[in-house]
């Protein structure tokens, strides 16, 4: 990400000893979400058929609260509650479109789809905005050249092997 000029939390690692260090950063409750087709939950929420395109993609940000069903908030609502400042909303949502298309050129390299993705991000105490979130199979949905959706496992393994 730091490659594409996408601001993440990572500063290094010593995988010998399995540690890595990060930039100390506040992290909303929220998560910042990108499809560029539906699928799940969207599709349950707006009674909407599964894998219709979004061009240019569609974005969400929703507060992680379990008792809520991590409802949609817009940029008003999280000035109001105090959880962002004037022009993070739309950093945030700047840097989630630059991981969207930094993910799915790297996918489609390697003949997966991207369907959607889901990422924090957080910011220091500039209000600077960074990912903060891992980039892994477990924060998108993909679909393989067959059109089938492997789980995170199965996308793992698939990209390891086609990496290898």
């Amino acid at each position: 990400m730091e490659k594409n000029d996408i601001p993440t939390h990572y500063l290094g690692a010593d995988i010998e000893k399995g540690v890595m260090k990060v930039r100390q950063l506040t992290v909303p409750n929220l998560e910042f979400v990108l499809r560029y087709f539906t699928a799940g939950s969207m599709c349950r929420r707006f009674t909407l058929p599964e894998g219709l395109p979004f061009d240019p993609p569609y974005l969400e940000v929703t507060l992680k609260d379990d008792e809520q069903g991590d409802p949609l908030i817009t940029d008003r609502l999280c000035q109001m509650k105090g959880i962002l400042t004037p022009g993070q909303y739309d950093e945030a949502l700047n840097i989630l479109t630059n991981v969207g298309t930094v993910l799915k050129d790297a996918l489609a390299e390697m003949d997966l789809s991207l369907i959607d993705f889901k990422i924090e991000i957080g910011y220091d105490e500039n209000g600077k905005m960074y990912v903060v979130d891992e980039i892994t199979p477990d924060i998108w949905r993909v679909k393989d050249e067959a059109g089938n959706i492997p789980n995170q496992i199965d996308c793992a393994q698939l990209i390891l092997d086609k990496i290898q």
